[in-house]
């Protein structure tokens, strides 16, 4: 049974590991190839420990364990830009591939909604990939709307457009989490 817990940053190296092996994964096609193939471990671990080394107080980093190996994490806190259109924002979930469809990402978005609720917000949001269909469907079978609400991410000049999908009530997202 996987152990979902606070990430410290000793855990970088390992975040960092997960982080690269996860884009690499799942974004061929959605994120430029040279950026994918060029994507460092080290460079991922030392902003790692960096962002555990110095997180406000109102944001939160959860990993999931399958024993002692780390197969996901995720992180929010407050909206990032205002054009997100709610108060509370799921930063990111990574889950390395082999771990899909057994209940981790769910479990992770679980504690997402645990931990926006407890920072005292009532509704959140995520930015996805428009391209990231399996994502997308994820989020809808938790009750996320996707919106009209859209923002480009910049790979070296090259736009990749993101969009906002929303849940009104976490309640919802917690209960649909379950």
């Amino acid at each position: 049974m996987p152990i979902i817990r606070a990430a410290v940053p000793a855990d970088a190296e390992h975040i960092g590991r997960v982080h690269v092996q996860v884009w690499r994964e799942t974004y061929p096609g959605i994120v430029p190839q040279t950026i994918l193939d060029t994507m460092s471990v080290e460079a991922r671990a030392a902003r790692w420990h960096d962002v555990l080394s110095n997180q406000p107080a109102d944001q939160f980093f959860h990993l999931v364990l399958d024993g002692s190996e780390l197969i996901g994490f995720c992180g929010g806190g407050p909206a990032r830009y205002p054009t997100l259109g709610l108060p509370g924002e799921i930063y990111m979930i990574n889950i390395v591939k082999a771990a899909h469809r057994k209940g981790v990402g769910r479990a992770l978005m679980h504690r997402a909604a645990q931990s926006l609720m407890a920072s005292g917000h009532t509704c959140a949001g995520l930015w996805v990939f428009v391209e990231n269909h399996n994502a997308r469907a994820f989020y809808r079978r938790l009750g996320g709307v996707e919106t009209d609400i859209r923002h480009t991410v910049e790979f070296n000049g090259d736009p990749r457009p993101e969009m906002a999908v929303h849940w009104g009530n976490l309640s919802t997202l917690a209960a649909n989490s379950r």
